[in-house]
């Protein structure tokens, strides 16, 4: 259908310029029932796919600005080259391509439980439930942009190389370029920040947990606390979390600090046990020397450091108490 048959004549009734008339769009191409439409990019080829349907918006040149209306379930993936993308939702997109990037809205514009999506790259996995919106820039210089939203608190990104997974977000904000992902902040009543280890698996929860650099995160409100499956805790109204290397990881609780360790001593001596409170604790495990004895409550460092440090090294503020 050309739309600037119809179109035209009653813009210009009503005081459009000219050119302003020359860059709308100018054709709507339908497409009934399950349909896939191959869209060429210069940085790899995008596949639309919808079980009910799609409606292209564009003009005369093809590669020009266009939108394109996905219905029912649907798949965004990329070929041709390029860096891995996979996109799928059960309730229909909105795609707008321009000279700036790819702005993509899955599901409905309001979060709804009902709609279940999820968005895998080469860098990072996004599943759940709700409201989900993709900026991929056309510029290298420009970070992508991963917005989602869930009344249910269902969400779930998985970091790359190992480094764990966010859980049981409301929502969840990360930037993200040609080198993973740069940024994240997530939000909910009780968010989950899991991680596997050498010893075991290590939860965080709090009701906000960021990154703005790679290997630095910050656990904040709910309070924040981290648990081992060993049985130590750590607790503060804040936790940063600091990954000096695989194998070195640095602990700070500050405002109602707490740190408690289980089963200090080796196997042939009696079970200890380690609870200290303080303003501040700064918990350095890797720095206790290899002749002490172990704390194998907190499986965040190499084995045998952490089975032969006896308490790391928890530096504490004035008036902090311990037993």
């Amino acid at each position: 259908m050309r739309l600037s048959t119809h179109l035209t004549p009653w813009l210009r009734g009503r005081g459009w310029a000219p050119g302003s008339i020359s860059s709308l769009p100018t054709r709507l191409l339908i497409f009934e029932g399950v349909s896939s439409v191959l869209l060429p990019r210069e940085d790899g080829s995008l596949v639309l796919e919808a079980q009910h349907g799609l409606r292209v918006l564009q003009g005369d040149n093809e590669h020009g600005p266009m939108t394109i209306l996905g219905h029912g379930d649907v798949e965004l993936t990329r070929r041709d080259g390029g860096a891995e993308l996979s996109v799928r939702g059960n309730d229909g997109f909105l795609l707008h391509v321009d000279d700036l990037g790819q702005n993509l809205r899955l599901g409905p514009a309001a979060a709804t439980a009902s709609h279940q999506f999820e968005v895998r790259t080469s860098d990072l996995h996004v599943a759940g439930s709700g409201t989900c919106r993709l900026f991929r820039p056309t510029s290298p210089d420009v970070p992508g942009l991963l917005e989602l939203s869930s009344d249910v608190e269902d969400l779930v990104l998985t970091l790359p190389e190992s480094q764990g997974a966010l859980q049981r977000m409301r929502t969840l904000t990360t930037h993200f370029d040609s080198l993973g992902i740069r940024d994240f902040d997530a939000r909910g009543a009780a968010c989950v920040f899991a991680a596997r280890a050498e010893d075991g698996e290590v939860k965080g929860t709090a009701a906000h947990i960021w990154s703005s650099e790679p290997d630095v995160y910050h656990l904040e409100g709910h309070p924040a606390e981290l648990v081992s499956d060993r049985g130590g805790t750590f607790e503060g109204n804040e936790i940063n979390i600091v990954r000096l290397s695989e194998s070195h990881v640095l602990l700070e609780a500050i405002l109602n600090a707490r740190l408690i360790a289980h089963n200090l001593g080796d196997a042939d001596s009696e079970d200890l046990r380690l609870d200290m409170t303080a303003d501040r604790i700064l918990y350095v495990p890797f720095l206790a020397p290899q002749t002490s004895l172990g704390v194998r409550g907190w499986p965040l460092s190499n084995k045998s450091l952490f089975r032969s440090a006896r308490a790391g090294h928890p530096i504490f503020s004035p008036g902090a108490t311990s037993s």
